[in-house]
C-alpha cells in the first residue's frame, strides 16, 4: 500500500471514531455458562457473576539470565520437549515452529513452559501432520504467573499483578479453536499493553467478520492505540471452563470466529532490563526499528555482562520477547512456518510467517527488552 494513501486513510478512519465518540471495537454479548470446579493444583479460584475467574500464585525468584534451549525435529500435534536446562522462572526469548509435510489450517499453536519442559504444539483439525520446533529462552528464576480466556477475533486479558519494580515479558503463548474444527490465519499475535496490565492476543481469519477498513485498524492495532477489533466471552479462567466455551459456541455473537488464548508471564527486575526496543518489516529480516546488538568477538566481544562463547563469531545481547504480531496483507491463508528469532543484518530471516509459497505481502512486528 502506498505509505501517503495508507496515512491518510487511517487518518480518515481515526477521525471518523473520534468525531462520534467511538473506537471500532464489539462489546461482548452476556451468556450464562456452565460452572466446572478447575482441578489445576496451582490455581485459585473466585466467582464474579456468571464467569469463573482465575489466577495462576506468583513464584519469586531472580538472578542474571542464562539461555535454556529446547529442539525437535519431528513431532505431530504436541510435544514435550527435554530443555538444555529446566524451563522455571524463564523468560521466551525465541520459537520456531514449521510443518515439514507443507502448510495447513490451523487448529492450535502453542508455545509453553509445561512442568520444566518445553511444550510446543502446531496442528490442524486432524493433529496427525509433522513438525518441528526450536525455542530459546533467559532464565533467572523470574517470578511467573498465567492467565486464559476466550474471545473472537482480538481481546484484552488482565494480568495478575506482579512483584513491585518488576514488569511483565513473554514466557509462553498458546492459540486454540475448537475441538474438530480448523481455519486459515490473517493475523495472529501476542502482545503486552504499555501499562503491564493486559495481555492483548490475536487470532483472526476472513470469516464471520466485516474486515472492510481492517489494514486501516491494524496499522493502529499496532501501536495497540485502538480498543481490541473483536470480543471477549470469559477471561481468566481455567483451561477446562476455556473448553466449555468454545464447545458452546464456534462464533461470537458479533462474528468473530472464537478462540482460547493462553499467556504465559514472567516478571524481570526493572533494574535488570538494559533497553526496551521494537523491530519490524514487510520481508523476513528487520527492515525498520532496533536490531538486538551484536559485537564482533575478534574485537573483544562483550554487550554489558555477555561475553563471546568458545567459537562463536559474534556476541549477541540477551532478548527477551514481550509482543509480536502477524498479518497477511490480501487475505487468510494456511501456514507453515510461525517464527521469531531476532539477528541483525542483512540476508539473515528474523521471523517466518507464511504458507508454502512465500508470496504474499506480510506485516510483522516484535517488541523486545534486553536483559543482564
Amino acid at each position: 500500500m502506498n505509505i501517503k494513501l495508507a496515512v491518510t486513510a487511517l487518518a480518515l478512519f481515526t477521525a471518523t471514531f473520534a468525531q462520534a465518540g467511538q473506537t471500532p471495537s464489539y462489546q461482548p454479548a452476556e451468556k450464562k455458562k456452565p460452572t466446572l470446579t478447575p482441578t489445576a493444583p496451582l490455581q485459585t479460584q473466585s466467582k464474579t457473576a456468571d464467569k469463573i475467574q482465575v489466577q495462576t500464585p506468583i513464584r519469586v525468584g531472580g538472578g542474571e539470565a542464562k539461555l535454556v534451549t529446547a529442539s525437535q525435529m519431528k513431532s505431530t500435534h504436541r510435544a514435550l520437549i527435554a530443555p538444555t536446562d529446566a524451563l522455571t522462572g524463564a523468560a521466551l526469548s525465541k520459537f520456531s515452529l514449521a510443518f515439514t509435510n507443507g502448510d495447513h489450517k490451523i487448529r492450535r499453536i502453542s508455545v509453553l513452559q509445561t512442568e520444566g519442559k518445553a511444550d510446543a504444539a502446531f496442528a490442524d483439525q486432524d493433529s496427525n501432520d509433522p513438525f518441528s520446533f526450536n525455542g530459546g529462552w533467559y532464565k533467572a528464576g523470574y517470578p511467573m504467573a498465567s492467565v486464559t480466556g476466550v474471545g473472537g477475533g482480538e481481546y484484552d486479558l488482565t494480568l495478575p499483578a506482579g512483584p513491585t519494580g518488576y514488569v511483565p515479558v513473554l514466557a509462553g503463548f498458546s492459540f486454540e479453536r475448537k475441538q474438530g474444527t480448523d481455519a486459515n490465519v490473517r493475523t495472529i499475535g501476542v502482545r503486552l499493553t504499555p501499562d503491564n496490565r493486559k495481555a492483548r492476543v490475536t487470532l483472526i481469519d476472513d470469516q464471520g467478520l466485516d474486515l472492510r477498513g481492517f489494514e486501516n485498524y491494524v496499522a493502529a492495532g499496532f501501536a495497540l492505540t485502538a480498543a481490541p477489533f473483536g470480543t471477549v466471552e470469559a477471561m481468566n479462567v481455567t483451561a477446562a471452563v476455556a473448553a466449555v466455551e468454545l464447545a458452546d459456541q464456534e462464533f461470537s455473537d458479533k462474528g468473530p470466529r472464537n478462540f482460547s488464548a493462553t499467556v504465559q508471564i514472567a516478571w524481570v527486575p526493572q533494574a535488570s532490563i538494559l533497553k526496551r526496543a521494537s523491530a519490524s518489516g514487510s520481508i523476513r529480516e528487520i527492515e525498520s526499528g532496533t536490531s538486538p546488538d551484536v559485537s564482533d568477538c575478534e574485537d573483544g566481544g562483550r554487550i554489558g555482562q555477555l561475553s563471546c562463547l568458545a567459537g562463536a563469531e559474534q556476541a549477541q545481547e540477551k532478548i527477551v520477547l514481550t509482543g509480536f504480531l502477524f498479518h497477511f496483507g490480501n487475505s487468510d491463508h494456511h501456514l507453515e512456518k510461525l517464527a521469531v528469532d531476532l539477528k541483525p543484518g542483512s540476508g539473515r530471516r528474523s521471523v517466518e510467517f507464511q504458507d508454502s509459497d512465500e508470496g504474499d505481502p506480510i506485516q510483522w512486528f516484535v517488541d523486545y527488552v534486553g536483559v543482564k
